[in-house]
């Protein structure tokens, strides 16, 4: 049973960069079996604002994440 939560920046721009992080993250999450995993894409987000943006790290969905299927 897979424990596992992506989080992945994509960018809103009318011609977007594709960051290596989102297709990574969506071909590991593709991978993980069972239904207890969650992909979350930050619009506007690029890799590194997932380090230290703290206003753009949504704590809360982690938080309810790990609180529902880490028990």
């Amino acid at each position: 049973r897979s424990r596992g939560m992506k989080c992945a920046g994509s960018s809103t721009n009318s011609a977007p960069p594709i960051f290596y992080s989102l297709p990574a993250s969506q071909e590991a999450f593709g991978k993980l079996k069972g239904d207890n995993k969650e992909l979350l894409i930050i619009p506007g987000a690029s890799h590194t604002d997932l380090y230290d943006r703290m206003d753009i790290i949504p704590f809360d969905k982690i938080e309810a994440f790990f609180r529902k299927y880490l028990r």
